[in-house]
C-alpha cells in the first residue's frame, strides 16, 4: 500500500516527529498527522496521484456545471417568486387568480421562494461532498 500509520505513545511526541519531518521527505516519504480514522475516505487512500489528479479534474469540471446551472433556476426564482406580480404578467391565467386572492398568493409568495433556495443550499453540499468522495479526496 502507497500509504502507512504509525502509533506513538503520547501525541506531544507525534506532533515532534511531524514538526521535524516537515518539508522533508525521508527515502521518498511524506509524514503528516493523520486524521482520525472516521474522517478518512479508506477506499480513496490506495489510488495513485494520476488517479487523484484526474478525479479532481473531472470534480471541477462538475462544479463548473452545476454552478452555471444554477444560474438558471436562481434568476427565475428571484424574477418570478420573490414578487409573484412578475409572474402574472406574463401568465395572464395566474393575474386573475393573483387579484382573486391577494393574501393567500402574498403567503405563498413570502415561503416558497425562501423554501426553494433554502432546499437548494440544503442539498448542495451532499452533492458537493459526494463528488469530492468520488473524485479521490481522502
Amino acid at each position: 500500500m502507497p500509504y502507512g500509520f504509525v502509533s506513538y505513545n503520547s501525541i506531544e511526541n507525534a506532533h515532534t516527529l511531524a514538526h521535524a519531518a516537515k518539508n522533508k521527505h525521508p527515502q521518498g516519504t511524506t509524514i503528516v498527522l493523520a486524521p482520525k480514522p472516521q474522517d478518512l475516505i479508506w477506499k480513496n487512500l490506495p489510488l495513485a496521484k494520476k488517479q487523484r489528479r484526474w478525479g479532481r479534474f473531472i470534480n471541477n469540471v462538475w462544479f463548473v456545471v452545476l454552478t452555471v446551472a444554477w444560474i438558471a433556476p436562481n434568476a427565475l426564482s428571484a424574477v418570478f417568486l420573490s414578487n409573484l406580480g412578475h409572474l402574472g404578467q406574463v401568465w395572464p391565467a395566474f393575474q386573475t387568480q393573483l387579484r382573486k386572492n391577494p393574501t393567500w398568493w402574498a403567503i405563498v409568495q413570502g415561503v416558497v421562494s425562501p423554501a426553494v433556495t433554502s432546499l437548494f443550499y440544503f442539498y448542495l453540499p451532499a452533492v458537493f461532498r459526494r463528488l469530492s468522495i468520488r473524485s479521490g479526496d481522502l
